[in-house]
């Protein structure tokens, strides 16, 4: 009945202009039947951000193209008005350039529409998931926790530290702008 599947289904927002793709996206989660999904559909940035403000979703899935704007604009502002849900975007283009400023932005995967089946979303929405968790437990330990830690990346850009290695920073090298890179 309804009540067992509650828990168990993924919330999913799908922002995006145009109905076909809206369609596709549907159709082929129709095929998808280990997982659930409770899909809304709205066709601009905007009808997102009133949706996300009345309830939460897990996972966004939206069009790198939005009207005027961009699919990274949009996380961007997202993420300023706190909301952490993950975002997929969904580009008609198998851009690189568009990849590193999406990832840069925060987006959590990538579908061409081109190649859109029931497997490939499910598979990128419950890696999208899996990956928010990771985040949202290591932002709780960054927050919680009384050392200073930073996060480096193999390239050694600092991406994610904590207010306390923020102050060991300033301490130790005062307002020099380089101070985070220095610590670490």
């Amino acid at each position: 009945g309804r009540h067992e599947m509650t828990d168990k289904s993924v919330r999913l927002l799908i922002v995006d202009d145009d109905d076909d793709d809206i369609y596709l996206i549907n159709d082929a989660l129709s095929e998808v039947t280990e997982t659930r999904y409770e899909v809304t559909a709205v066709n601009s940035a905007l009808a997102a951000m009133a949706k996300l403000a009345a309830g939460s979703f897990d996972v966004i899935i939206s069009d790198y193209r939005l009207g005027h704007v961009t699919g990274i604009d949009f996380i961007k502002n997202l993420r300023l008005a706190g909301i952490e849900s993950p975002v997929i975007l969904l580009t008609g283009l198998a851009g690189h350039l568009i990849d590193k400023a999406a990832l840069e932005a925060g987006a959590s995967d990538f579908l061409p529409k081109a190649s859109i089946t029931g497997q490939i979303i499910d598979r990128s929405v419950r890696y999208a998931m899996a990956h928010a968790q990771r985040q949202r437990l290591l932002h709780a330990v960054l927050k919680s926790t009384v050392s200073g830690i930073a996060v480096l990346e193999t390239a050694g850009t600092l991406t994610l530290w904590n207010p306390r290695f923020a102050e060991f920073a300033e301490v130790a090298f005062g307002s020099d702008p380089d101070r985070l890179r220095k610590l670490a």
